[in-house]
């Protein structure tokens, strides 16, 4: 049986894996890697030294540049919890969504509820895991994030997926009335 040669490199933020057969191909491959990354570490670098100049010269407006209203927003967590705790159809919510074994169903809960307790309200997976978490029921980051992605049927997102950036959720009507097919008994 062959040896498999690999080598896993972490710089900033960006982490590399090369794997082979051929221990040449591995040590060309990473320093191939190495030397891109140095490179594209130096441009933000530079960016981020020309950004900064700019905004010592403008005037603060009180919000974080770059971000959009969605992200600069406060997400009140503990208010969502009480609202979905004060709701009509608790009883129903027990039963049909916090008691099953089903993640799919608790996480769209999370975004239906937030969008009646704030009118446009997205969800972060982060988020959705603090709501869950002070229901009891808690959803790690990572299983949320999988759901969404294999069910995106049911979701939309603020801005595109992309690796990195944290994305913003929230129920499209076709989640919106699944979840409520849901919350009457029916499964998914």
């Amino acid at each position: 049986m062959a040896e498999n040669y690999r080598v896993r490199v972490k710089q900033g933020d960006q982490e590399f894996e090369v794997e082979s057969t051929s221990k040449e191909y591995v040590d060309t491959k990473l320093k191939e890697l190495i030397s891109q990354a140095d490179l594209d570490i130096k441009k933000s670098t530079r960016s981020q030294t020309k950004e900064s100049k700019k905004s010592k010269t403008r005037k603060n407006t009180g919000r974080n540049e770059g971000m959009n209203d969605v992200e600069s927003e406060a997400i009140d967590i503990p208010g969502i919890v009480n609202y979905i705790k004060d709701t009509d159809d608790y009883s129903n919510l027990e039963t049909n969504v916090l008691d099953k074994i089903n993640v799919l169903p608790k996480i769209m809960m999370c975004m239906y509820y937030a969008a009646k307790f704030k009118e446009g309200t997205h969800l972060t997976t982060g988020q959705v895991e603090k709501i869950t978490n002070q229901l009891d029921v808690t959803i790690k980051v990572s299983n949320v994030s999988k759901n969404i992605k294999r069910n995106q049927k049911y979701f939309n997102n603020k801005n595109v997926r992309k690796k990195g950036l944290v994305g913003y959720y929230k129920l499209n009507r076709n989640g919106e009335n699944t979840f409520k097919k849901i919350l009457k008994g029916n499964d998914v």
